[in-house]
């Protein structure tokens, strides 16, 4: 992976554009399944909550969503698999770039419990994926970039899950 030459103010931005996009993107799903749920009678109420974090599940506890899972999941699901790619990459690493964050979305998606979650957490790995490649001034810096948008979106959609509860 070829090194950016950004500033901290950029990389900051960089990081608040993809946890942009991540939130309206739940946002504009939830919406739709509100809207889907009044069209068909049925209570939306929980909408995406409820898919993502199905009551029938063990819900995780703070600490899990908004530390552990930040930290390990990006370890996991961006760091080892695009570190791999970079360094099999001998080329300009479009394709290879490209196949593995695609990858690591639908990993992610599928690492959260179903195919369902591809649609939610799939986008967002996606999307942490591409912050990490933007962000790669260092493997710290892109990591830690990653672990920040991560936390901020679990965080958001426990608010949403305790507000909803």
């Amino acid at each position: 992976m070829e090194r950016q030459n950004l500033t901290f103010r950029q990389m900051a931005w960089n990081a608040l554009a993809t946890y942009g996009f991540c939130f309206l993107w739940v946002i504009t799903i939830q919406l739709g399944l509100f809207f889907l749920g009044a069209l068909l009678g049925a209570d939306a109420g929980k909408g995406v909550i409820e898919l993502v974090m199905p009551a029938s599940q063990s819900q995780p506890s703070t600490f899990q969503a908004l530390i552990w899972a930040p930290f390990f999941e990006e370890l996991l699901y961006r760091v080892l698999p695009l570190s791999l790619a970079a360094a099999w990459d001998k080329g300009d690493g479009r394709l290879i770039r490209f196949t593995m964050i695609a990858f690591c979305g639908v990993l992610f998606g599928l690492g959260h419990g179903s195919v369902v979650s591809i649609l939610f957490q799939g986008v967002l790995g996606y999307m942490l994926a591409r912050l990490f490649v933007k962000n790669y001034t260092s493997m710290v810096g892109a990591y830690l970039s990653c672990v920040f948008v991560h936390f901020a979106y679990n965080y958001t959609l426990t608010f949403l899950y305790v507000m909803a509860s």
